[in-house]
């Protein structure tokens, strides 16, 4: 988590997403195109639905909505912490 407009969680054990299973996922700062249709409001409320449409365009690797929706709840929470400090500043 060295770079301020990118943090990395890591998983132990690794989360399963889709078929795959990661143990590093990057998190990086959206764009404000990135956040069009997104409620900030929501986003920082940790509303699932913002977080997986956010997160399916500033994560890397990169995960479709579908993808997201299927991730255990704990991962969307531990994805969706960095992005809100980002976009907090912290």
């Amino acid at each position: 988590m060295a770079e301020k407009n990118k943090k990395t969680v890591s998983f132990d054990p690794p989360i399963k997403i889709g078929e795959e299973e990661y143990k590093k996922i990057e998190v990086r700062t959206p764009n404000a195109g990135e956040l069009r249709g997104i409620s900030i409001t929501s986003l920082l409320n940790f509303e699932a639905g913002a977080l997986i449409t956010a997160l399916s365009r500033v994560s890397n690797p990169s995960f479709s909505e579908m993808e997201l929706d299927q991730m255990p709840a704990n991962g969307l929470i531990a994805l969706g912490t960095p992005m809100v400090e980002i976009l907090l500043g912290e």
